[in-house]
Parts: C-alpha cells; structure tokens; sequence
C-alpha cells in the first residue's frame, strides 16, 4: 500500500470516529427535543379539537337557549311545547352523531325535557349536575367535561333567561369516547383513554354495567377506548403524573404523551394517552448518517482525488448529486425514473452506488408525499362537511345569527341575508361593514356614530351582559324593525348574535294599549258624569233662584254677586275636569320634569267621582321632594288601571271596610310607589298569571284582562323597572283586614 493511500485510509477513519462521537450525542439531545415537539404538537392538537367540539356545541345551545319556543315553554310550564319543537332536530342531531344529550333544566337543577329519557322530567339531578346548580343561579354559561350519571362527556351548559328572571337550563353533552379514535385520524398516533375510577362515583347503577362494556378495571383505573390493545402491566407501568415518558407495547417503545383531563368541579376525570411511534425519527436520523457518511465518503474521495489531479471529474459527480438532492427538497419527483435509467456512469462505483440509493431514497418520499396528501384532503372534506352542517342548521333557525367584532360583520346565517335583503356575504360587505349600520339604539339609547357603548364596542358591550336581552331598534327601507338581541364570546374579539324580530309583537303590544286606554277612558267618562252632577245642579239652582228673586223683587246686589260668584266657581271646576280628562286621553309619550306628589293628586282629581259613588277610604302618603324626568301620563294609566282593579275588588265588601292607600318614598336610587286595598288580597293560585295579556277573574262584561298586562310593560319596558304583587294585612283601628299590595320600583333618573 501505497503512502498516500494510508494516509488517506488514517484521514477516513479518524474522521468516521469523530463522527460516530458526535452523531451519538446529537441522537441524545435530538431525541429529547424531538419528545418536547411531539408533546407540544399534540398538546395543541388535542385542544384544538376540544375547543372546536366546544365551539360548536356553544353555538348550538345558544341558539337554542334563545329559541322563542323554547322560552314559551317555560313561561307556560309545558314541556310538551319543547318536545314537538325540538324533537325533529334531536333525531338528526342524534343520527349524525352531533350530539349525545339535550337536556332542558329548571331551577336549580330539576329536569325538565330530557331527549334521551322523557321519564326523566321533575327528578331532581343536583347531585350528579352540580354545573346546572352553577348555570342557575349565576346566570352564565359554561363548556366543561364533566362524568353525569349515565355518562363521560363534554358538556355545553347555557341558561335560559327572560326579561332577567331564571327561567333555567339547558345541557347539550356529547361523549369524549371519539377522543382516540380522532386522535389516530388526525396524527395516525394510537391512543388510548383513561379514566380514574372514583370518578365513577356519580353514575347511576342501572347505567354503570353500560358505561362499563367494553372497559377494563386497572388498579385504580379504568382502560377505556383505545386504538391500540395495551396490556394491564403496560398501563401499571405508567406514572400520570409525568407529561412525557418511555412505554414498552408488545416490544416495542413509544414516547408516550399524558394529558389529564378535569370535570366542571376542577377534580380529575381522567387522562388523554398519546403514543408517539419513533420510528419516524430513527428513520430520519438514520437517513441523516447515511447522508453524512456519504458526504464523508465524498470528502475522503476529494482529498484521495487531490493527489491523482482529478478535482474536476468530482466536483461534476458532487454537483449531479447536489441537483437531485435539491429536486427532492423541492418535491420534484418526475426526473427520479429518468435518472435512475439514464444516469451518467463513472469509474467510482461508490459514487454510482451512492446515487442509486439517493434516487430510492427519492422514491420513497414521493410515496409518503402523495400519502400524506391524501390524507390532508381527506380531513379537508371532513372539516368542511361539519363547518356545512353546522351552517345549514343555523340557517334552519327564524333568528338572524351573525359573528362580528362589532366593526364588521365575519358570517351570518341565510335569515341575515334575507332580513336585510342580500345575496351573501360579499355582497353585503360591498355595501356596508356592519348590521350596527343600520342602528338606530339599542335599549332606548341612541346609537352613536363611534359604535359604542358605556366606551365599548357594541357587541362586546352585549356580550360583557349575556344575561340580558338587548332591545334593538334598526331601520330598513324606511322601517323600523325592534328586535330582541343576546351576545356570547367565540374569542377575545369575536362574538355570536341572535337577533329576534318582534316587530310584530310591538305592534300587539301598542294594541293591548290602546285597548286599555279606552277601556280606561269609559272609566273615566262615568267619572266625569258622576263628578258634574253636584256642579251642574248648584249652577241651575243659583240661575233660577235669581229668576224666581227678580220676579218677586227680592234679587238684592248681595245676592246676585254670590249667585254669579257660585256659577262661575263650579264653571271653572267643570273646565279644570274637562282639561285634566283632556291631558289623560292625549296620551302624549313627552319626557319631562315634574313632582311625583303633584301628579299623583292630579290623578285623584281623575277618580274622585268613583271615589265618592263607591264610599272608597283613600290613604295618601306622598313624598313631597320627589322630582322626576319621566313619563307623567303613563304613570297615570299605571295607577288608574291599579285603582279600578282594586275598586271592582272593593265594591264587594262592607264599606266601612272599603280601603286603598298609596304610598310613595326613595329607596336608594330608585322610586318606589306601592298601592295597597283591604279586598281580601289575590288568590294564591292565580298569583303568578295576573300580568298575562287577558287574564282576569272578573265576568267578561267587567275585564278585559289588559290593565294588568299593560301596567307591567309599561313598568318593565318604559321605566325599565318592576312591579310585584304580594297579599298583605292591613291594620285599621282594632280590626285587621286582609289585602293586597302593588309595588312598583323604577330608577329615578
């Protein structure tokens, strides 16, 4: 052997022993940090996938929750209303997968329709669902996994609300049992999941056999779906409390991912397992060696090369191998067949050798390439066949439903678009940014041109306040449109509206209005000709008694002047009657300033001839310093039909027992003004009905059944206060008599 050649030979092989040094410790650190990424990428996959879940199944309790014959229902106690509604949805929704349960609560955790057991309604499941108590009773919502009595699940909890009264709850739950199978889908890693066994305390007994199929006691745990069989010692192996550890399954290792999963009370649920195959990175380091050695070899050969002056010949081969290497970074795989056929050859067999596994090497990639497209493409539709249902569920529903952030409009379902009368989105947008453009307040504020609200965006400012339903006033095509509005967070920025118009319901309700205006107004007219009976008599008898002393020469000035005196007093009190009667059926909506006390009085007026033909026994105590800027003649048709109801009531007793007492004083910064009688107070079985439109116990020639369901919008929606009955006992002297009580409480500014 020749100097030269030991001398390479010596070059080579301390060069493959440096090498072999530093490839075994860049495997060490690469492998952990290869560990690190693999638990951070399905870490996020994993809550991707949750929140996604989560999202949709937000959305669809929203919209349900928000349903108006969902809230009918639970205004008339009938969960049939639910059944018939949503049932159709349910049987869908159930078939296709989407959901597992739709459960319809009433305060604080009493079912009320339960889709997957009508047997179900009264039972009372505050034990198991502590997260409908939480719903209930702080009137938010919440997305949570949660172990129930029947089931393991994620859970989408969202309150009903109407008018700010709990009316209850409603649970959509979907199983986590999909949880490995979507996993392996998605990143082709098995997984398995693992649920801690006390967490199985809250199922019920007739439903935990079932729970239990095809699930296997470990210790302190129980193996339930997987995508992979994994032996009882594999799983005794593993510490839950390290994210990231070693697992040996059927001999072979996999890095093994723990991610715990908690229930809505913060307590452990479970664990979500992923196996990571390392296959992959032993593969690619072992194609990283083969890579270097081959640069190595190329190395040794440039340096044999130099000492036979045939630098040129490899720097040809080099850069032939350097284009292919750079075809495959670039996915280019239709030069691989026409190389491997038609490849220059060379006096260096290495070379050629090299090349060929180079242009296999290629190959294989090209395989895994079309693979993993194929796969891409295939999730692709998937994801695109949910985003579609979810789509065409939201525009099966009446209620325009949009996402915004308040400054221009993201989506919206087919009831937006054929509200406002566009195409789609684009063409929407091409006109205006946002449906606030067509604003003109919200909860009787004028909408202002910055689009804000208490210094936020509208639609944050709705969604900081879910619990409560925004009225909104718009106007189209020189219309106006009220509509009902509730907003909910997607993200920090985004946010879900339902919008529900009840345009035609204001119109009903200015009806109610006008029909007790008038039925007030026949009060009112009887009032009148009871009050000028007395006036109208002492005018006639003053005129002819002054007839009757002129003809018998016994007029003197004395008596002419007091006679004229009487007929004009009781002219001006016939005038002031006509002009307060006059205020009263205007029914002018004017905002301005006034005292309570004053009006109030100014009311009386109004009712002193029923006062008096009845025998009433009125009781005023007024504040005198309370000052208004507010709606005089509403308040007066509050009162007057609260009078005329406790008259009717009245009239049936003994009149020495014929009491009403009006009362009026600040608590804090609102003004209450309660009306009190000794009729006997209301029935308790009727209690919660008087305010329904054309309720009334009176005969039909006596009530409508309007005052009252009028009195309470007007109270609730104009003076955005409230108004609540309650059966009282009045002591008058030494007896004691039994009554009723209205109280009514609005802010004072």
């Amino acid at each position: 052997m020749k100097l030269n050649q030991k001398i390479l030979l010596l070059i080579v092989f301390s060069l493959l022993i440096f090498y072999f040094i530093h490839e075994t410790t860049t495997y060490l650190v690469n492998l952990n940090q290869f560990k690190k990424d693999l638990f951070l990428k399905n870490e996020i996959l994993f809550t991707t996938i949750e929140q996604m879940q989560q999202d949709s199944m937000k959305s669809l309790s929203l919209i349900l929750a928000n349903d108006s014959e969902v809230r009918k229902a639970y205004l008339k106690n009938d969960p049939q209303i639910i059944i018939e509604h949503i049932n159709p949805f349910w049987e869908k929704a159930k078939k296709e997968n989407l959901v597992y349960e739709i459960h319809f609560f009433k305060p604080p955790a009493q079912s009320f329709v339960n889709f997957s057991d009508f047997k179900s309604i009264g039972k009372d499941v505050s034990s198991a669902r502590t997260d409908i108590v939480w719903v209930t009773s702080s009137f938010q919502s919440s997305t949570h996994t949660m172990m129930c009595k029947t089931y393991a699940g994620l859970r989408a909890t969202f309150p009903i609300i109407s008018d700010g009264k709990m009316l209850g709850g409603l649970s959509i739950g979907k199983k986590i049992d999909w949880l490995p199978r979507i996993i392996k889908n998605v990143s082709k890693s098995d997984t398995f999941l693992i649920y801690d066994l006390s967490s199985t305390k809250t199922l019920n007994k007739k439903y935990y056999d079932n729970f239990m199929k095809d699930k296997q006691i470990v210790g302190e745990f129980i193996l339930a779906d997987r995508t992979i069989e994994i032996s009882e010692d594999a799983i005794k192996k593993i510490n839950f409390k390290e994210n990231i550890q070693n697992i040996s399954i059927k001999g072979k290792t996999y890095s093994l991912n723990i991610f715990k999963i908690n229930d809505f009370n913060k307590n452990g649920l479970g664990y979500l397992c992923i196996l990571n195959d390392l296959d992959k990175f032993n593969q690619n380091f072992f194609e990283r060696i083969m890579k270097n050695i081959f640069l190595l070899f190329i190395v040794s050969i440039l340096i044999y090369l130099l000492f036979r002056n045939k630098i040129t010949t490899i720097i040809d081969k080099i850069n032939n191998l350097r284009n292919i290497t750079y075809k495959l970074k670039e996915n280019k795989f239709d030069l691989l067949d026409d190389l491997k056929n038609n490849k220059n050859k060379c006096e260096y067999d290495e070379l050629s050798r090299l090349t060929d596994d180079i242009i296999a090497m290629g190959k294989s990639l090209e395989i895994h390439n079309n693979h993993l497209e194929e796969e891409v493409s295939k999730r692709t539709k998937e994801l695109e066949y949910e985003k579609n249902y979810i789509k065409n569920i939201l525009d099966l529903t009446p209620d325009i439903t949009l996402v915004t952030n308040g400054k221009k409009l993201i989506s919206a379902n087919q009831r937006f678009y054929d509200f406002l009368e566009f195409k789609n989105l684009e063409s929407f947008l091409s006109v205006h940014d946002c449906i606030c453009d067509y604003f003109i307040s919200i909860n009787g504020e004028a909408f202002s041109k910055t689009k804000m609200i208490d210094n936020q965006i509208w639609s944050i400012y709705m969604a900081h306040h879910q619990e409560t339903v925004h009225t909104v006033l718009l106007e189209k095509d020189e219309k106006l449109h009220y509509l009902d509005g509730r907003a909910i967070f997607i993200n920090d920025e985004d946010v879900l509206v339902t919008l529900h118009d009840i345009t035609e319901l204001k119109k009903k309700d200015n009806l109610l209005f006008e029909q007790s205006k008038m039925a007030a107004m026949g009060e009112m007219i009887g009032n009148i000709a009871h009050q000028w009976r007395q006036p109208l008599s002492l005018i006639a008898t003053s005129a002819t008694g002054m007839i009757m002393q002129k003809e018998y020469g016994m007029l003197t000035d004395e008596i002419f002047i007091n006679s004229c005196e009487t007929i004009n007093r009781n002219a001006q009190y016939l005038s002031q009657t006509i002009e307060d009667f006059k205020n009263f059926i205007k029914g002018e909506r004017t905002k301005k300033s006034f005292n309570l006390k004053e009006n109030i009085e100014s009311f009386m007026k109004l009712v002193e001839g029923t006062i008096k033909s009845n025998n009433l026994n009125i009781v005023l105590n007024l504040d005198e310093n309370i000052y208004l800027n507010s709606y005089p003649n509403e308040i007066n048709q509050c009162l007057i039909n609260l009078f005329n109801n406790s008259k009717d009531v009245l009239k049936e007793i003994e009149e020495d027992d014929r009491y009403i007492f009006i009362d009026t004083y600040l608590e804090g910064n609102n003004v209450v003004i309660t009306l009190k009688d000794s009729g006997g107070g209301i029935p308790q079985e009727v209690l919660p009905k008087i305010f329904e439109p054309y309720f009334t116990t009176k005969h039909k020639s006596q009530g409508t059944g309007l005052g009252l369901h009028m009195t309470y919008n007007l109270i609730v929606d104009g003076f955005n206060g409230s108004i609540k009955p309650s059966n009282i006992d009045i002591e008058i002297g030494d007896k004691i008599l039994k009554g009723a009580c209205m109280t009514i409480k609005f802010p004072a500014e």
